[in-house]
């Protein structure tokens, strides 16, 4: 009866780890929430600056508010 358990509850923990592995190693990439033009539109409605991106820069563009 404890064997039976103990296989019953590690069988369940592997399907469990299993589950979590193949779900959160999705290949499918993920596209961004917002276009850089949707972006642009929204900094230009709130009072911003749109900045586009360096070729040197990580960030794809930027909206700067001044005082």
């Amino acid at each position: 009866m404890v064997r039976a358990m103990r296989n019953l509850l590690t069988t369940g923990l592997g399907v469990l780890l299993g589950t979590l592995a193949l779900t959160s190693c999705s290949g499918v990439p993920v596209a961004p929430a917002y276009t850089q033009e949707e972006l642009a539109a929204r900094c230009a409605r709130t009072g911003g600056w749109w900045k586009d991106s360096r070729s040197y820069s990580l960030v794809s563009g930027h909206c700067e508010y001044r005082d």
